[in-house]
């Protein structure tokens, strides 16, 4: 898949960083763009990762217990062809090189490989009946089976410690396994795990939503504070605020959500829904009048804009129409955010676009089938990494692209600086993506407002609306030009989902229900822009 890197001319280069060593984080509107790329020093090896005993090898039978690592490691330099179809890759934006790890064999089966947050610890699974968890040490390719009932949460993992939940006589117990000694020490807390849970920065803390209550647990000790109860875990998630923010607990039922920072402590107020910067400034709110009806695999129709508010004055400093926030932005983890909060990407009609929070449009990406989601480093500035397994330098205008056998679908930055964990597997089908049908459109400052709302287009007839989705449908009025509407969403009903109706596409385009000067109706979104 082919994208296209543009820079408005308007705006210096965004950031530019030391990727070996100390980060350099410069505001978008200054730093030098024209450092030298990175060299590729890395060499291609091949082999087995070998398996080397604990300090302390667990006893026969025991929870954890000593084993050989089923993974195969290789290193691909920058610019090599890779060879290793499933797995995962660990890319590095110091030098391009790629670093694979999969399980030999494994094209043919569905195992599963996952990563903790840091990089450091590998979760495999056969995905066969009763086959057991297997965590291989990344660094030192020491490996350790877990017994039947256990199964590692691998989000609350740092360094050679892991919670994992161990299942026993009905109970759901959670304990923290120690690769070094091949250990488990108990915590004390029972429940069955609603998440995987979450890691602090620097690993020393870990969150899990377990039975009914909320446990932040320290990994070297073991201690345990249980930081809320009562909670219905179904209607319940724990996100991550990025920087060294802490975590939220979102209750569905609850307008804002419970903050919480890493030593425990609940913010009071709580914090709103969207994307939280990394210097708790900013948040980026998604608003979308509801849904809008389409079938088909692809692209879909929706209307959407993305509003910044700066949190302390809760006043917005820029709104952005016809565009969505990215991915799993839209919670509190703040993936869409640039590292230094001096950016922040979301996606249009034509692929996604990296802006300021005073609404400036600082780089661009066009990619209308919409694989990349770049995700700023949260380390390194100036750095995003894509979905298909590639890491852009926007201060360069350079993009770190190995040549994959397939080209991945998924992609995340673990908390190492600069680098890229990256799914090697053949994608599934059906993936889906927004289709904006009304125009891209900044506006910074003063110009953002709460509610965006339609004007009707000139030129020529006025535009009609019709009592029903259709071309052929009565005029209930037709609105002049200029004529301000607002969106007049229906109720889907019980059985339909909880998101109103907002439109409605066919072969003759997109219809969208709106409301302008007491009437109501629906009307082709081409006939309307975003009202002044």
């Amino acid at each position: 898949m082919a994208f296209r890197l543009r820079r408005p001319l308007a705006l210096a280069s965004v950031v530019t960083a030391t990727l070996a060593g100390a980060v350099v984080l410069r505001s978008i509107f200054g730093g030098n763009g024209d450092a030298p790329p990175p060299t590729a020093t890395a060499t291609a090896t091949t082999g087995t990762a070998a398996a080397t005993s604990p300090t302390a090898p667990a006893a026969a039978g025991a929870a954890l217990t000593a084993t050989t690592s089923p993974l195969e490691k290789r290193v691909f330099a920058a610019g090599e062809q890779v060879t290793v179809r499933h797995g995962l890759g660990f890319l590095s934006a110091a030098d391009g090189s790629l670093e694979t790890w999969s399980f030999p064999g494994g094209d043919s089966t569905f195992s599963s490989l996952l990563a903790s947050p840091d990089g450091s610890l590998l979760v495999f699974n056969a995905n066969q009946q009763d086959s057991p968890y297997i965590i291989v040490e990344r660094a030192t390719g020491r490996a350790m089976q877990l017994a039947s009932g256990i199964r590692p949460l691998r989000g609350a993992a740092h360094g050679p410690l892991i919670l994992v939940a161990a299942a026993s006589g009905g109970q759901t117990a959670i304990e923290v396994a120690n690769l070094t000694t091949g250990s488990l020490r108990d915590t004390g807390v029972t429940g069955e795990p609603a998440t995987e849970g979450l890691t602090s920065p620097d690993g020393r803390r870990a969150v899990v939503l377990a039975g009914d209550a909320l446990y932040l647990f320290e990994l070297t000790t073991g201690a345990v504070t249980k930081l809320a109860t009562g909670i219905n875990t179904n209607q319940a998630s724990i996100e991550a605020l990025p920087g060294a923010l802490g975590f939220a607990l979102d209750r569905s039922s609850e307008p804002t959500r419970q903050w919480f920072t890493w030593e425990g402590v609940e913010k009071p107020g709580g914090i709103g829904r969207g994307a939280v910067s990394p210097n708790g400034k900013y948040i980026a709110v998604a608003w979308s009048p509801g849904r809008i009806e389409s079938f088909g695999e692809g692209g879909y129709a929706a209307v959407s804009a993305v509003t910044v508010v700066d949190r302390q004055p809760n006043a917005p400093t820029a709104q952005f129409l016809g565009a969505g926030l990215v991915g799993r932005a839209l919670s509190a983890s703040g993936q869409a955010w640039s590292g230094a909060s001096e950016a922040l990407v979301i996606e249009v009609e034509s692929g996604y676009r990296l802006v300021t929070p005073a609404g400036q449009v600082a780089a661009a990406f066009d990619d209308p089938a919409h694989v990349l989601e770049p995700k700023p480093s949260p380390a390194i500035a100036g750095l995003l990494g894509t979905s298909r397994g590639t890491i852009i330098n926007t201060a360069r205008s350079q993009t770190i692209a190995p040549k994959y056998a397939e080209l991945p679908w998924r992609a995340e930055w673990t908390t190492r600086p600069g680098e890229l964990a990256v799914q090697l597997a053949t994608p599934g089908k059906g993936r889906s993506w927004p289709e904006q049908v009304l125009p891209f459109e900044a506006r910074p400052g003063s110009a953002a407002t709460a509610t965006p709302k339609l004007a009707a287009r000139a030129g020529g007839a006025c535009t009609p609306l019709r009592e029903r989705p259709e071309p052929s449908a009565p005029v209930a009025a037709c609105l002049a030009a200029g004529t301000v509407a607002s969106f007049a969403p229906v109720d889907p009903g019980p059985d339909q989902g909880l998101l109103p109706i907002a439109g409605r596409r066919d072969t003759t385009g997109a219809w969208l229900r709106l409301k302008a000067d007491g009437d109501e109706g629906w009307a082709l979104a081409s006939g309307f822009d975003w009202a002044k």
